[in-house]
């Protein structure tokens, strides 16, 4: 579920931006849950000079991705999903999952990153991601860099991770990185900071 488009492939989408609500709430026990301000999810696209100050509760009972910009970015072939030049502020994101084997991914722009995220912020926002007994991934720029390329990105946002039984993965920009493929870049990020 996007404010702009809720699947988005082999396209461009420039110069969008959203404000307000959304709330979500889902008893699949299967199916993943993609909450975002512009796009749920991103395959292959291009997301461009876009902007949100939307705030999103997505609740799940399987796994649930959720980002101001993008709830799940990646698809593909590697790095063909791209967010640039997008801001995210003055929102609050969060994420749950209660089964045993769901994950929560909440991030400021992104929540789970295959692709590219560059020159992208967040300022003012809190973010949480919860679980039950899996992994709660938060950050104030992208939740889980899944063999993405994350670079000359910032945060300014809050971020908080909970879980009853589970890991959690925390960051001010990055809660997670992780090499995900044998490509020498894969897992990587560049120029960012937090404060």
């Amino acid at each position: 579920l996007g404010t702009i488009a809720g699947y988005l492939y082999k396209g461009k989408i420039e110069n969008c931006s959203s404000r307000g609500l959304i709330n979500v709430v889902s008893t699949s026990e299967l199916l993943s849950t993609y909450v975002s301000g512009i796009v749920g999810k991103n395959e292959v696209g291009t997301i461009t000079k876009c902007s949100s100050t939307i705030s999103i509760s997505n609740t799940n009972v399987a796994t649930a991705y959720t980002g101001s910009i993008v709830a799940y970015n990646g698809g593909g072939s590697y790095l063909e999903a791209k967010v640039n030049n997008c801001y995210a502020h003055d929102g609050t994101l969060s994420s749950t999952s209660s089964s045993s084997t769901g994950s929560s991914y909440t991030g400021g722009i992104v929540g789970f990153n295959f692709g590219t995220v560059d020159k992208c912020f967040t300022a003012n926002m809190n973010i949480k991601a919860r679980t039950s007994e899996y992994h709660a991934f938060s950050a104030g720029v992208v939740a889980d860099n899944n063999g993405g390329i994350v670079s000359n990105s910032f945060s300014t946002s809050n971020v908080e991770v909970l879980t009853d039984y589970g890991n959690t993965f925390r960051g001010g920009v990055i809660g997670r990185n992780f090499r995900s493929s044998f490509e020498s870049d894969s897992g990587t990020m560049f120029n960012c900071y937090s404060y």
